[in-house]
């Protein structure tokens, strides 16, 4: 896909802080508070926009498997999780940081935006603005507009996630190359001109000094750092979680799936995307599609990101618990769905049949109809 470069103008003036953070010095600093797992999933979602915040003792693909799971609420911030590459200047890091909001803007963009020609008047955003970004939206670009302002862009585009409930940024800064006078200033100025909630995630917390002090106040870390596994391919893009009730619209194996589906008689009634199972074990996981009726979880699995040792144990944890409570789980590969869309299709229908054959011996075939709400 074509990208539209931003017209960032070098003027050092246009990042500064509106309220700069107060540095907390080394000597009198707490530590961290060390959280649960679960309680680092708790604590993202309460972040609130204008903090910027340091996480640390956890990797992105680990961060990414505790927040999948969350339940979807209404009015709750989403965490959109980004994996810039370390920069020398704030314009580079700015300008990753503003793709991936224009790229999570673009999914959510409402369909009746993207007509370029009848993009309708919203709060908080100039019309011409809305309608200039429609059109490269709706040509295949990011809604980018060249010639605006950075702080001006990323505040219009922070407004048009807010209508899905607004997001956290969590940014995944591994390793040592990250200059780190700009890195703090980059998210300082996120953080100010959102308005968004800004968490720097780190595998080993920086040292308590400047200029990362500025960060220290508010930090958390995990009570037992797992080993860290770096982000695969498949998950250095942004990513938005937690996802309910629909095809995640970063996904495009799930988009190219969903589409098929709807135009398949047999099997668009029956199945809902990313929806909650809880397991006679107690734990409640978002499976990609689910056919409550029929118990059947069809499960999309991308490669490196199911092969890691971690995530192959938990895997095959859930299937272990689903099994346990009458659900059939049938995988497939994201790379089977890109390259044989037909076949994958197939395997699916062919698994509805035989679960509505099994099943249809103990109660009544015609029950078996019914979708995900059944």
């Amino acid at each position: 896909m074509e990208k539209i470069a931003p017209n960032i103008p070098c003027d050092r003036a246009l990042f500064r802080v509106a309220a700069p953070m107060t540095s907390t010095p080394p000597s009198t600093a707490t530590l961290p508070v060390p959280l649960t797992p679960t309680q680092v999933v708790a604590w993202l979602f309460e972040q609130v926009p204008g903090t910027a915040r340091l996480l640390g003792g956890v990797d992105s693909a680990r961060l990414l498997d505790w927040l999948d799971d969350a339940p979807q609420i209404a009015g709750r911030r989403r965490i959109l999780l980004v994996h810039p590459t370390p920069a020398a200047t704030i314009e580079q890091c700015l300008d990753q940081a503003l793709e991936a909001v224009a790229r999570a803007a673009g999914a959510l963009w409402p369909a009746v935006l993207a007509a370029a020609e009848t993009a309708p008047s919203v709060p908080g955003l100039p019309r011409p603005w809305l309608r200039a970004a429609a059109h490269s939206l709706a040509a295949g670009h990011m809604p980018r507009v060249p010639g605006t302002p950075p702080a001006t862009e990323l505040a219009q585009l922070t407004r048009i996630l807010e209508y899905s409930g607004g997001v956290t940024l969590a940014v995944a800064l591994d390793g040592d190359a990250w200059p780190a006078a700009v890195t703090v200033r980059t998210l300082e100025w996120l953080a100010a001109h959102g308005p968004l909630a800004v968490i720097a995630l780190r595998t080993a917390l920086p040292a308590n000094a400047p200029p990362f002090d500025r960060l220290w106040p508010g930090a958390r870390t995990v009570a037992t750092a797992p080993p860290a596994s770096p982000p695969s391919p498949a998950t250095t893009g942004p990513w938005l979680v937690p996802w309910q009730g629909s095809p995640h619209p970063l996904s495009a194996t799930e988009q190219l799936l969903a589409q098929r589906l709807a135009a398949d008689p047999e099997l668009a009634p029956l199945f809902g995307f990313n929806l909650p199972v809880t397991t006679r074990a107690g734990r409640c996981y978002r499976v990609d599609l689910l056919w409550a009726a029929g118990r059947l979880v069809v499960e999309l699995d991308g490669y490196p990101d199911h092969a890691r040792f971690d995530k192959f144990l938990t895997d095959r944890q859930r299937d272990y618990e689903l099994l346990l409570t009458d659900y059939c789980v049938l995988r497939l590969a994201n790379v089977e769905i890109a390259q044989d869309l037909g076949l994958a299709v197939e395997k699916i229908r062919a698994a509805v049949r035989w679960r509505r054959a099994r099943l249809g011996r103990d109660r009544d075939v015609s029950d078996l109809s019914g979708g995900q709400n059944a």
